[in-house]
């Protein structure tokens, strides 16, 4: 891929209903807040190989029902509030063993309601308050041998 895009805007596929499948050029080092966000049909979001990618900001992937899994690179260093809201369809999501992401933030997986299984890098060294707001059904896989240091908030999976 020569592709040359290396940001993908705010809401630039925001409510794009007729969008199934989505492919992520390497190139690209940020996707913008709500850039992904409520895409009715996206069944799956592919990253390429040796991503650039570094910035994942607030909404990108919520509110899309039909997406099953995502593959982090290992690259990325954030990841925004509320990034997989009410991605109810979401079962797993991967991270590279050499992950850069240190933080879940608040609310990241606000109202996942999916089996959801998830690898925790052994870079997260702090899951924010609320991370899991109103999910259920979530497995949370950790390598207690290659971690340093883990620090939870309070009430990691409050519902109100």
């Amino acid at each position: 891929d020569n592709s040359q895009l290396t940001y993908i805007g705010q809401s630039s596929f925001h409510d794009l209903n007729s969008l199934q499948h989505l492919t992520i050029p390497a190139s690209v080092t940020k996707l913008d807040d709500a850039s992904i966000y409520h895409c009715g049909a996206l069944t799956s979001v592919t990253i390429e190989p040796d991503s650039q990618l570094k910035y994942i900001g607030i909404h990108v992937f919520g509110y899309n029902y039909k997406m099953q899994s995502l593959r982090i690179p290992s690259g990325v260093t954030y990841m925004g509030f509320r990034s997989f809201e009410r991605a109810y369809a979401l079962t797993s999501l991967f991270f590279s063993a050499d992950s850069k992401l240190r933080n879940l933030n608040d609310e990241i997986f606000r109202e996942v309601i999916s089996t959801f299984t998830m690898y925790v890098p052994p870079s997260i060294t702090y899951i924010h308050n609320e991370a899991f707001w109103g999910a259920s059904g979530f497995n949370l896989i950790f390598d207690p041998l290659s971690m340093t240091s883990l620090s939870v908030g309070n009430n990691i999976n409050r519902y109100s």
